[in-house]
């Protein structure tokens, strides 16, 4: 396989060059700072309002509010920045609620669906959030 110290030397550098971390790579952030509470703007003309914000670890719980009626939210945000959560509304549906958060805390590609039915979705934004690390 190797028919010469040169390019024996060659591939071991190349892996060692692999695996090295690198220096421009997104660093994970343990403890994401949403506030106490956020706002959400939905493509199609929804706003949810989410207050009460309880953080612990990864895990988010609070209240949400979209054109006076309540419901609960539960859900996550990992160190890797993967958001998910769900909002149990008072009048039935479950929207459940995607998005990536940055190294830098933007939020991006918010996406939401009725659980019931996820050919009804639209596109979500709010404030970039920040790291307390």
């Amino acid at each position: 396989m190797f028919n010469s110290p040169r390019r024996y030397k060659l591939s071991i550098l190349a892996l060692a060059v692999a695996a090295w971390p690198l220096s421009g790579a997104a660093k994970a952030c343990e403890n994401w700072d949403l506030g106490d509470s956020f706002k959400l703007t939905q493509a199609n003309g929804a706003f949810v309002s989410v207050h009460g914000v309880e953080v612990s670890g990864s895990r988010i719980e609070g209240s949400a509010r979209h054109d006076g009626i309540g419901g609960d939210l539960a859900g996550t945000l990992n160190s890797d920045g993967r958001f998910k959560f769900t909002i149990e509304w008072d009048d039935g549906p479950v929207g459940v609620y995607t998005a990536h958060v940055s190294e830098s805390g933007a939020v991006l590609d918010g996406r939401t669906y009725d659980e019931t039915n996820p050919s009804s979705w639209s596109t979500w934004k709010m404030r970039p959030i920040s790291c307390n690390d």
